[in-house]
């Protein structure tokens, strides 16, 4: 049995957090007709685009009884799932390999490991307006350049997003939240503004936006976007910089 170190805070919904809606299916990443996971309530989870137009990668934290996950770290199919609140909110549909494992905390939950699972989705499986690539994608695609950044400050402020200023910048991160056990996460997309100013450009970890730009810069798995205007090299270089204050090393 694998562990790792937990943290609470994975289980609540986070800023700029990802949720699976009641009903939603997740699938095997290697074959989207699998079922692993019948939702009946909402949860809150990981996603990134798998590059597959449509389909994300999903990671979710939550409970299972003890005696679901075999020696092999498998949790049986008909297994029930639960939230952070030990509510049940769906049902394996199929045998899924653990990710990590740690102890549930709490008294209530002494016959409980808290598990990591992965999977896909469909972006029609998650509640709408809670998947902020989709959300920025759209958003940039359908607006008017010159209402961009009033666009973005909306978004920033209907996703509680906060503020982190490093230099003549200012990073509005949303993090990997849901995708380990570890008290240690990596910025998923960070929103960069001229500190004091105006929307810049964005960056992704680990997957590309199919977005309008001026300019875009790629050292895998980092990807820059500069859609209002074209960043100078220092500018770029200065940023390339300061998101390393954002992953986990």
């Amino acid at each position: 049995m694998r562990f790792t170190a937990l943290l609470l805070l994975l289980f609540h919904i986070n800023a700029g957090a990802q949720v699976l809606s009641s009903r939603a299916k997740m699938v095997s990443l290697q074959d989207k007709d699998k079922v692993m996971i019948n939702l009946s309530s909402p949860l809150s989870a990981f996603s990134q685009p798998t590059g597959t137009p449509g389909w994300f990668l999903v990671r979710v934290v939550v409970m299972v009884e003890k005696t679901s996950v075999n020696e092999d770290d498998v949790l049986m199919k008909g297994s029930n799932i639960y939230n952070q609140n030990g509510e049940n909110v769906g049902v394996t549909a199929s045998n899924i390999t653990v990710i990590e494992t740690s102890k549930a905390q709490g008294r209530s939950n002494r016959d409980k490991w808290l598990v990591v699972l992965e999977g896909k989705a469909f972006k029609t499986q998650f509640e709408r307006g809670s998947v902020p690539e989709l959300e920025l994608e759209q958003l940039f695609l359908s607006g008017k350049r010159g209402m961009m950044g009033r666009m973005v400050d909306d978004f920033i402020s209907e996703n509680r997003l906060t503020r982190e200023d490093r230099g003549d910048y200012s990073f509005y991160p949303i993090y990997k939240s849901n995708y380990t056990l570890s008290s240690k996460e990596d910025f998923k997309l960070l929103i960069v503004y001229k500190k004091g100013g105006s929307f810049y450009g964005i960056v992704t970890n680990g997957f590309q936006m199919e977005i309008p730009t001026k300019s875009t810069y790629e050292d895998d798995p980092l990807f820059f976007y500069f859609p209002v205007m074209k960043a100078s090299e220092s500018d770029f270089n200065d940023i390339y910089d300061m998101v390393f204050d954002f992953i986990a090393l």
